[in-house]
């Protein structure tokens, strides 16, 4: 609400558009087999993809508890089951269950202001349980809630009152020092 407040008079706009679109992303298990669903947010693997966000976003804190890859991630079903897993998906922390059940978790995202959400796909899940789910995903829950064909971010770049500042189209200056990045993580882009 905070941010959706302040978007409304910005300071000043720092690129062409301001994309007022505020995007959270969550681990997703949509299947129409509750029971199966429910089974692979249980199994330790399914929090794998947290593990690698811990490990490389840099730009959130971590949470004291917040586990790093490659240490492996909690088997939920040993520390609470399905009443841990049931607080998990109350409290917004993975959305999981039947189309029907996954819509009313991603109500909760609306009434806090989300405008996109962005998913990754669980680990302990089979090729072919992925295909399902974002089969089921795209058929049962995108409809629900994604009324516009046109992405609002387009819509704001279509609005723009044209390029706030001149395109870089130059080569790279061959003297340029580097003051952010470690020497060693340029070598080799000069091929």
């Amino acid at each position: 609400q905070a941010y959706k407040e302040a978007a409304e008079n910005p300071t000043e706009i720092l690129g062409d558009y301001q994309n007022n679109n505020v995007m959270m992303t969550n681990g997703v298990i949509c299947l129409n087999d509750r029971k199966r669903a429910r089974e692979i947010a249980l199994k330790g693997n399914a929090g794998y993809l947290v593990t690698l966000v811990n490990l490389y976003h840099d730009t959130m804190p971590k949470s004291a508890d917040g586990i790093t890859w490659p240490t492996p991630p909690t088997d939920l079903s040993s520390l609470g089951g399905d009443e841990l897993l049931d607080q998990l998906i109350a409290g917004g922390y993975m959305l999981c269950g039947t189309p029907e059940e996954v819509c009313e978790q991603i109500e909760a995202y609306q009434e806090v202001g989300c405008d996109q959400l962005v998913f990754g796909i669980s680990a302990t899940m089979s090729h072919e349980e992925n295909l399902e789910m974002v089969e089921i995903f795209g058929d049962k829950v995108i409809p629900e809630f994604d009324k516009n064909p046109e992405h609002s971010t387009a819509v704001y770049r279509r609005n723009a009152q044209g390029p706030k500042y001149p395109p870089f189209n130059g080569p790279v200056n061959p003297d340029l020092v580097h003051t952010v990045l470690p020497e060693s993580a340029i070598i080799g882009l000069n091929v």
